[in-house]
């Protein structure tokens, strides 16, 4: 269990490293908007769907999905080699684990949802050439849509039932 555990923290290692990153990136953008050019150079791949942006997120939650029941496991294998560990320190350890899960599910969430919001603005142009083509104004219309888009399809449903539920009979 001890390697199955070790690549597993060492995913979700990686996506907090990438969600702070991203998190970044979009905190650089202007309030004033963003053009689509510096959003792909920002996410390299936000434009294409099987992209290794998009497979970075799929990737993370991957890991937040794995991370749940390994991070009980582990509790339970702990608690095991050690009986003198009481249930509240048990459950405290099984809590932890999961408080800092869900806090990387919220800054993933989070981030999709600062992309669907994001502010998009046409491409600087020269004084004299401020006009924009239609196809540039259409492609322009489509970007809100497919983010919005981006930010459902790789926003995974939270449950509302605890992934674990530990009951005691007298």
């Amino acid at each position: 269990m001890d390697a199955a555990v070790h690549t597993v923290d060492t995913a979700i290692a990686a996506a907090k490293r990438r969600a702070d990153a991203w998190r970044a990136k979009l905190a650089a953008f202007s309030s004033e908007g963003v053009e689509i050019a510096d959003l792909i150079k920002a996410f390299p791949g936000i434009d294409q769907p099987n992209s290794a942006f998009r497979i970075e997120l799929r990737l993370a939650s991957l890991a937040i999905a794995t991370k749940r029941p390994v991070a009980v496991l582990q509790a339970v294998e702990h608690a095991q080699k050690s009986p003198e560990l009481d249930f509240r320190r048990f459950t405290a350890m099984v809590q932890d684990e999961q408080r800092s899960v869900d806090e990387l599910q919220g800054k993933r969430h989070a981030l999709l949802v600062q992309l669907a919001e994001l502010r998009l603005r046409a491409p600087t142009r020269s004084f004299t050439d401020r006009l924009l083509t239609q196809g540039e104004v259409n492609k322009l219309l489509a970007w809100p849509g497919r983010l919005r888009q981006l930010a459902a399809e790789e926003t995974v449903a939270a449950s509302e039932l605890p992934d674990v539920e530990i009951g005691l009979v007298q």
